[in-house]
């Protein structure tokens, strides 16, 4: 695909890790599915978007929450 701000389009990404790693992307989180050993986490975008702005991001991550 062209990387040009004129060529969106809406997307979903499953991700599947080890089960103590943790992903985040650059859409909504929509789900978790744990099995043995394996986590399967859903993200889900449904608002037009440059490929450019797709983030993706799994690892040994801590979350923070501020507030």
């Amino acid at each position: 695909m062209q990387d040009t701000p004129s060529m969106k389009f809406t997307y979903d990404i499953e991700v599947e890790t080890q089960r103590k790693y943790v992903s985040f992307a650059s859409a909504n989180f929509t789900r978790e599915v744990f099995s043995s050993g394996t986590r399967k986490t859903f993200f889900s975008n449904k608002i037009p978007t440059a490929g450019y702005l797709i983030a993706l991001v799994s690892g040994n991550l801590v979350e923070e929450k501020v507030g």
